[in-house]
């Protein structure tokens, strides 16, 4: 690899030796304006656009040029006046003259390759000296400002690079020339086409244009741009429907057809926005084209090639295309240039000497200095109109914005030189000799500011200068106004546009719609159909799902389970918990009908107390009535575990206190109805005395066990139910194993139906109907109420599902104590004449 690297570079070495072998002595030294000075410095620019004959050569000829460039005479005047005010100023490099020699190398990189082998001759001769060291050599120029096209720039940036001379271009963009390891001598004044890819895709991105077109140039600046383009594009959601380029050979073949086949197909493809990525001149043809084919009302986003040249925005007819904006360079002052500009235009003895000698059509393409020949006198139609009043395009402020660059690029490398020549103490060390790669170390250090301008060259060699946003406007006249309307800062890559600054060319004067599908709402995703992801179907996010606008847009994201959506939501909201409150309507009645039933309770406990030894007390149980009345109490408070936020406490004990208060209190009743169904059935007195205690005792262990068997194998616990409703969470208490639940209640249930069939076994005799009644009563009312829970219970949901068991409960304690207790409580009170052993 090593030994193809040295033998590439000896050949190009012994290449340019050859080239100034070949050349005539009368043409060795061709320059079309030169200056002498104590120090050089070399310019590269296009004053003509066209190469002749570059495809057709059948010898090593430099080509002739034609077609005068404004653009590139304006940047080589930049250059003249930056090193004329140098010269006169006492501040930067007093004592010290900059020179120049500049060379017309009319965009063609045959052409450019001659004036470079000038460049890298040794100081004040023609000749490149075969070296083996070239630490030591120094060239015939310091630096080289130049050339303004990226693909110029690429092939001799290479040469420059291996004598690390210092180039530093005012617009040749290409993000390749950033490379340092490739380009180590290469600085520029225009950031590079990435950050302006970067602003056009922000540009597009800004008015929500998913549907777009790119042209470009079949050159480095054009391609490159471009790719680079539709990559960013890419990443911000936009498609690119159609992208093509333009030859760039205008003399060719099919240059013509190719220009109107690319038109055609923008037309066909019904694509209201276009990127161009080109240069001027060949946009100049693009428009021309456009207008030809009455293309109208569209978006043309331009890149800084073009958007501010006034030739392409004098095109006849140029407003009808519609809206223009893109992306230019930054301007500044450059005070004085006007008047410089026309005080050469005006002097006919510099526009004879100087101006018009320069472009011939002679087989080199170069004129020498003073040089007498009938050829190199032979004039451009273009330039003999040339005069102060009507040369604007030099002038004009949009025009300014390279001649900037170029200006900027000069005093670059004049503050280098002056801190390399040790200059501040108001005189320079003309002594100090160096040497162009140490030219190069300092020009990687200058920062200044001129005429308010920042500059100073990143470690890529690029300046931190952005782009300002441009609009085309007609407010008058056939020549639009570039008015600024936003601005790029390529430091932190952030784009700011004023809106209301923009003249949209457009029917209903808005801005124009550049979209396959409609804009999804919010709450809707895309459904991308087909190959372009900006065409696709807008889909309702459902509810319970949201679009995640932070997160993936193009998703319906799920909610968090205590959290809630509508269709077509772009956020959730949280869930509201709810329990069975101490407030709420239903409850404050069922509430104050417990309080009320335990009053009673202990009301009944105290009067059966008072009247603890006659017969009505001792008919309804005597003693073991306390038991009965007690259990029943207890079931009573167990409501209240029912109701208020559900913890580990009530929901472990609410449902036990519950069974087992019924429990004891049916077993009593049990225990009674056999005493009746025994005592005039059967003639039994088994039941009797001490048997309904052990009865009792053995019902309350049965219903300890189960209670014990469920809490100990599925223990009821406090959990959030999110299934209710789609708002609302339901604290609530899980009961575990619902066969558990249902085998306590069936128990209950067991003794019910017991005691109700055990009733009608004494119904026959007059004496005992009452009790049997009493009973019988108590067992409707209790089987009513938990023939209404069960499947109500079993088929609701909800913070109200524990008032079902509450009112069940409320029910089965009223119809006990109302059908058992209160026709002997009202004997006690009222009849006390049938409290006698015959009644009972």
């Amino acid at each position: 690899m090593l030994k193809a690297i040295v033998l590439s570079s000896w050949l190009v070495i012994l290449y340019a030796t050859s080239i100034d072998l070949l050349v005539p002595d009368h043409q060795r030294q061709v320059v079309q304006f030169r200056s002498p000075g104590d120090l050089m410095i070399g310019g590269l620019f296009s004053m003509q656009s066209a190469a002749l004959n570059v495809t057709n050569r059948t010898k090593p000829q430099t080509p002739p040029c034609e077609r005068f460039y404004p653009m590139g005479y304006r940047a080589h005047l930049a250059m003249r006046f930056a090193i004329d005010e140098i010269n006169n100023s006492t501040k930067l490099l007093p004592n010290v003259k900059l020179g120049y020699e500049i060379y017309d190398i009319c965009l063609e990189s045959l052409v450019a390759m001659r004036s470079t082998m000038m460049f890298l001759s040794k100081y004040q001769s023609d000749v490149i000296e075969v070296q083996c060291n070239y630490t030591d050599y120094s060239t015939r120029v310091t630096a080289i400002i130049g050339p303004g096209s990226s693909e110029l720039a690429i092939v001799i940036s290479r040469l420059f690079s291996f004598f690390l001379i210092p180039q530093i271009s005012y617009s040749a963009s290409s993000e390749l020339l950033s490379d340092k390891k490739k380009f180590p001598s290469f600085f520029r004044t225009i950031p590079s086409d990435k950050k302006q890819a970067e602003a056009m895709a922000l540009l597009v991105k800004e008015f929500q244009w998913n549907w777009v077109a790119a042209i470009g140039t079949d050159d480095e600046y054009g391609r490159r741009g471009m790719e680079k383009f539709v990559e960013l594009a890419s990443e911000k959601g936009v498609c690119i429907t159609y992208e093509d380029l333009i030859p760039i050979h205008e003399t060719t073949d099919g240059f013509s057809e190719k220009i109107e086949q690319i038109v055609n197909n923008l037309v066909e493809t019904e694509v209201n926005v276009t990127v161009i990525f080109a240069d001027d001149r060949y946009v100049d043809a693009f428009m021309n084209v456009v207008i030809q084919q009455q293309v109208t009302d569209k978006v043309w986003i331009g890149s800084e090639a073009w958007i501010t040249d006034a030739n392409v925005a004098r095109i006849q007819n140029i407003s009808s295309v519609g809206t223009v904006i893109g992306v230019g360079m930054k301007s500044g002052e450059m005070p004085g240039f006007e008047a410089y500009v026309s005080k050469i235009l005006s002097d006919p003895a510099i526009k004879e000497s100087i101006s018009f000698s320069l472009y011939s059509n002679n087989t080199s393409g170069f004129c020498m200095s003073g040089d007498e020949d009938e050829v190199c006198r032979s004039q451009c139609k273009e330039c003999e109109t040339l005069t102060a009043e009507n040369f604007t395009t030099i002038i004009d402020s949009p025009s300014m914005r390279v001649a900037f660059n170029v200006y900027s690029a000069v005093y670059a490398v004049a503050h280098a030189l002056h801190k390399i020549l040790k200059c501040d103490n108001g005189d320079c060390n003309r002594e100090i000799k160096f040497y162009p790669w140490q030219l190069l170390q300092q020009l990687a250090k200058v920062n200044f500011t001129i005429n308010s301008r920042q500059v100073y060259f990143t470690s890529s060699g690029d300046p931190p200068t952005g782009y300002d946003i441009m609009n085309w406007q007609w407010d008058t006249g056939a020549m639009p106004k570039f008015q600024v309307v936003g601005e790029f800062k390529t430091l932190d890559s952030s784009l700011h546009v004023d809106k209301t600054k923009i003249h949209w060319h457009t029917k209903d004067q808005q801005i124009p719609v550049s979209r396959c599908s409609k804009q999804c709402e919010p709450g809707q995703i895309k459904n991308v159909k087909g190959y372009h992801t900006c065409c696709y179907e807008c889909d309702d996010c459902p509810a319970g799902f949201f679009q995640n606008v932070t997160g993936d847009p193009n998703k319906c994201t799920q909610c968090k389970k205590h959290q809630w959506s509508l269709p077509r939501s772009q956020a959730c909201q949280e869930r509201e918990e709810q329990f069975l409150e101490w407030t709420d309507a239903v409850i404050i009645p069922m509430v104050i009908l417990s309080i009320i039933g335990l009053l009673l309770i202990i009301a009944i406990v105290i009067l059966f107390a008072k009247n603890h030894n006659t017969p009505v007390v001792k008919a309804a149980g005597g003693n073991i009535c306390f038991l009965m009345l007690f259990f029943l109490f207890c079931s009573c408070c167990s409501f209240y575990c029912f109701v208020g936020r559900p913890n580990w406490v009530f929901c472990t004990i609410r449902q036990p206190v519950f069974s087992i208060g019924f429990t004891g209190c049916l077993s009593v009743l049990l225990s009674k109805s056999f005493q009746v169904a025994a005592l005039y059935s059967c003639q039994s007195t088994c039941l009797q005395n001490y048997g309904r205690y052990f009865f009792f005792l053995a019902s309350i262990l049965i219903q300890v066990v189960l209670c014990f068997v469920w809490q100990y194998w599925t223990p009821p616990q406090v959990i959030a139910n999110y299934n209710v409703t789609e708002k609302i969470i339901v604290i609530e208490c899980e009961e575990g194993s619902l066969a558990g639940f249902g085998l306590m209640l069936s128990f209950n249930g067991a003794l019910a139906v017991i005691c109700f069939m055990c009733t009608f076994m004494g119904r026959s005799s007059a004496k005992t109907y009452n009790m049997a009644r009493s009973l019988t009563f108590s067992m409707l009312v209790y089987f009513i109420a938990w023939i209404f829970f069960i499947p109500t219970y079993a088929t609701s949901e909800g913070k109200f599902v524990p008032c079902l068991q509450f009112l069940s409960g409320l029910i089965s304690m009223y119809g006990i104590i109302g059908a058992y207790f209160i026709p002997k409580c009202y004997i006690l009170l009222f009849k006390v004449q049938c409290n006698t052993l015959a009644f009972f």
